[in-house]
């Protein structure tokens, strides 16, 4: 099997089960204890996978992954404190990182690295602009399917801002819109950069989340 069916198969298939298990825990409100199960069972197969293909072009990713998921905390923190819109369920009966839940981060981790690799294969078949598209578009049309069912399941919900199909905040659209489509941009050469430069793309990304995802699209759409 290609590296590149096998990455496939890893990316589509956690995407799949995510959405399953996130259904399940919305039909049947489980609350925040299905988002930590599923972000568990997902580290681990990330992790096996890493571990026993070493594939260097999935470990960029996921480390690259790994500074945008903790960095997306100041914006997570921003959602719940400034604008006050964000509002986390299990407050004081899971564990929390600053403003967060603690699986929010790891969760991000692997989000990251899903779109990520996506973006990247778009790029070397396609181009920039196509993956781009691609990112862009996964970015918006996903997230009012998630922002649904994490209401629903209990795990998260918005008040106090422009909100369609009864969960979505416009403005959360706008940013993972936003946030996806530059990670063409900064993936698409992750497997030749120093690992000291994907931390910096990270770190640059994490930026970006923060002024342009949450707080410019919030200006706009909020």
């Amino acid at each position: 099997m290609s590296d590149t069916k096998r990455r496939m198969i890893l990316v589509l298939g956690t995407i799949g089960l995510s959405l399953v298990w996130d259904v399940l825990a919305a039909i049947l409100a489980w609350g925040p204890w299905a988002a930590y199960a599923m972000t568990v069972v997902l580290l681990c197969i990330f992790g096996g996978y890493l571990l026993r293909t070493k594939d260097m072009v999935m470990l960029r990713l996921f480390w690259f992954g790994a500074v945008v998921g903790f960095g997306e905390l100041f914006a997570d923190a921003w959602a719940v404190n400034t604008s006050q819109t964000l509002v986390y369920h299990g407050l004081g009966e899971w564990p929390f990182v600053w403003a967060s839940p603690l699986y929010m981060p790891f969760s991000w981790i692997v989000v990251v690295t899903q779109i990520g690799y996506i973006a990247f294969w778009i790029t070397q078949r396609w181009g920039f602009w196509w993956a781009i598209v691609g990112a862009t578009l996964m970015g918006a049309t996903n997230i009012p399917v998630y922002e649904w069912l994490a209401a629903k399941a209990g795990f998260w919900t918005y008040q106090d801002c422009w909100i369609i199909l009864k969960y979505t905040p416009v403005y959360v659209i706008a940013g993972e819109a936003a946030l996806t489509m530059i990670l063409p941009l900064v993936v698409w050469r992750v497997e030749h950069v120093p690992w000291k430069r994907i931390l910096l793309l990270g770190v640059l990304q994490s930026i970006w989340v923060y002024w342009v995802s949450a707080r410019l699209c919030f200006a706009i759409f909020g």
